[in-house]
């Protein structure tokens, strides 16, 4: 077949492959076929060249299809320039912004897990002390129902130890009689109190 069937062989593998690359080049996206789309157009090519010369009876088996070097038309070359370039930016930008995305979203995870477990832990330590109040005015109401007339002294004697030092006091000797009457000095009692009052003011 390779002999006899088709006249001039190579001049017509030649054609059938220029042809069958115009086709399919002219069905495909200019940019695929300058960028991404050159390993699909040559898969396509083989196997349009190879029906062709199927068709030729030429006997040929195509192995490949390699493209070279893929230029647009002059008269485009410099807006197809500046759309691969813009391309290329949208590129590097969205690889930015992922590198930025996977770098940030730990971070702020971590530091809300870090939040979450400083809740938890002063809630819980709320929660003990509370417990633990809980648990003491719980003890004192079981000594005080035991011993009520004591747990009244005791309540009372640190009372009266809270109170007693911050008041002026008058101690009555209770010899000098019940029948007199005790003098007080109401006058100067009177006048410290008016005096500390005026300290206190700020």
């Amino acid at each position: 077949n390779y002999l006899f069937s088709v006249a001039e062989i190579h001049e017509t593998i030649g054609k059938a492959a220029e042809a069958s690359m115009r086709e399919v080049v002219g069905k495909s996206k200019i940019d695929e076929a300058l960028t991404t789309g050159k390993a699909q157009i040559q898969q396509d090519t083989l196997v349009l060249l190879q029906s062709i010369l199927d068709q030729y009876h030429g006997g040929v088996q195509v192995a490949a299809i390699q493209l070279q070097d893929v230029d647009p038309p002059e008269a485009v070359a410099a807006a197809f320039k500046d759309v691969t370039n813009a391309k290329e930016d949208r590129e590097k930008l969205i690889n930015q912004s992922q590198s930025y995305r996977n770098d940030i979203l730990p971070k702020a995870k971590g530091e809300a897990a870090q939040v979450v477990n400083q809740a938890k832990g002063y809630a819980q330590a709320r929660l003990n002390r509370a417990q633990g109040e809980a648990n003491r005015f719980t003890a004192t109401l079981r000594e005080y129902n035991q011993a009520k007339d004591i747990i009244s002294k005791r309540l009372y004697i640190e009372t009266m130890e809270e109170i007693l030092p911050n008041i002026e006091k008058v101690i009555i000797d209770g010899k000098g009689g019940d029948r007199v009457l005790p003098y007080l000095p109401l006058e100067r009692l009177k006048a410290k109190s008016g005096a500390a009052a005026e300290e206190q003011k700020p």
